[in-house]
Parts: C-alpha cells; sequence; structure tokens
C-alpha cells in the first residue's frame, strides 16, 4: 500500500458452464492476522440474469474462505457455506469482522448481519421508514461500532447494533448525486467496496452504473 503499485493476484480462474457452480464476488479481510473472505456461489443460470429478483431465478449461497499466504501466493486453505444470500462486503478492524449479506424476500430485498467472531447470522431490521432496503451497503467500523453507508443519493449512514441487528439513521444529507439509471428506477452512484473510517473522515469506492453491466469505479470521501 505504502508503494502505490498494485498488482493483480489470480487466485483462481476458470469458466463456468450452464448450470454450474461459480464462485465470484470475494471480500476479502483480515481478522486475527489471517486473511479470510466472503464469496458468492451460484449456479449460473440458462436464461438472462435480468430476472434477478425472482425466488426461484437461482441458487445464491455466501462462503466463508480461508487463505494462506506465502512466497508471494494466496492459497485456499478452507472453505464453508454460511448462509444464502449475494454481494457480501466485510468490515473488520482485526480484532472483529462484521459482513453485511443481500438476501431476497418478497416483496424486496433484505440484510443479514454475518458475525465472524461470534459465527452468528443476525437479520438486520430498520427503525426508521427510509424506503427500500437496498443491496450495496458500504459497512465500515468506528471505535468498534458498525456502520454503513446505505445510500449515496441522499448519502445516508446507518448504526448497526451487532447484537439485535436493528439498524437506525444517524446522518443523511444531499450531496447532489440525484441521477438516475435511465434502465431502472434507482440512483446511477451506488455503494462499492467497505468504507474505512480513520477520525473524522470515510473514505469507500462506490461505482457509477452509465448501462447494464457497464460500472464506473469512482473514490467517495
Amino acid at each position: 500500500l505504502n508503494t502505490l503499485e498494485p498488482s493483480i493476484e489470480v487466485v483462481e480462474e476458470r469458466c463456468a458452464g450452464i448450470g454450474e457452480e461459480c464462485d465470484y464476488f470475494y471480500a476479502f479481510f483480515m481478522c486475527h492476522d489471517e486473511i479470510h473472505a466472503l464469496n458468492v456461489r451460484y449456479v449460473v443460470p440458462l436464461n438472462s440474469w435480468y430476472f434477478i429478483g425472482r425466488q426461484n431465478y437461482y441458487k445464491n449461497e455466501v462462503w466463508l474462505n480461508r487463505f494462506a499466504y506465502s512466497a508471494g501466493r494466496l492459497t485456499r486453505v478452507d472453505q464453508r457455506r454460511i448462509a444464502e444470500g449475494a454481494d457480501p462486503r466485510v468490515a473488520s478492524d482485526g480484532g472483529n469482522a462484521y459482513g453485511i449479506i443481500t438476501s431476497y424476500k418478497n416483496p424486496g430485498w433484505g440484510s443479514t448481519l454475518y458475525d465472524f467472531r461470534r459465527q452468528r447470522l443476525v437479520p438486520i431490521r430498520l427503525s426508521d421508514p427510509i424506503g427500500e432496503i437496498g443491496k450495496n451497503w458500504q459497512p465500515f467500523l468506528r471505535d468498534g461500532e458498525l456502520f454503513a453507508v446505505h445510500e449515496m443519493a441522499p448519502f445516508r449512514i446507518l448504526h448497526i447494533d451487532v447484537g439485535s441487528g436493528l439498524a437506525r439513521v444517524v446522518e443523511e444529507r444531499d450531496v447532489g448525486f440525484n441521477l438516475f439509471s435511465f434502465y431502472e428506477p434507482y440512483p446511477m452512484f451506488r455503494g462499492g467496496s467497505n468504507a474505512i473510517a480513520q477520525d473524522s473522515e470515510i473514505v469507500g469506492l462506490g461505482r457509477s452504473i452509465s448501462q447494464r453491466y457497464r460500472h464506473h469505479p469512482f473514490l467517495w470521501h
């Protein structure tokens, strides 16, 4: 990180055919000096994923991985299933780690908290009426407390109680990102990675979507 010369590490590369299981969407994190990741496993569907959101569309699962790093390479040590769901993001301070997992439940999206240290799943409930729960949350830790950027437009931050899963709005402001995607009624600017908080600052990677399958990462601060 100090050299600002990132490299690409290929852990596994393969093509998956229709009807085969595929691992993707890895959220890496460090905890107790070990490298872990939550990832999505799903069965490649026969039809287009434009039908995402239908409960019987495809099987989505989130898996937990542990890696060893030696001689400049990552090697998967073990992997186990955590829950049904998709698009995990993880916030970790090295001692605790929390994943936000997206799940589809009629009539809309839902979110589940995964407590890595306690190995427990907690459904997330919203205490404030903010409309749709969404699925591109950007979690971060500050002084041991779990927060998440819920939305970019408006810029909304939630505090999540890791014991009960209750989430409440602690900050919301209009930052001028109120541009909507042309193909669906959601903002063009959306969450991407987890966020990082230090002192009074928060930074993260978001993404803007100009058309289906065309994402443009950006750094927000």
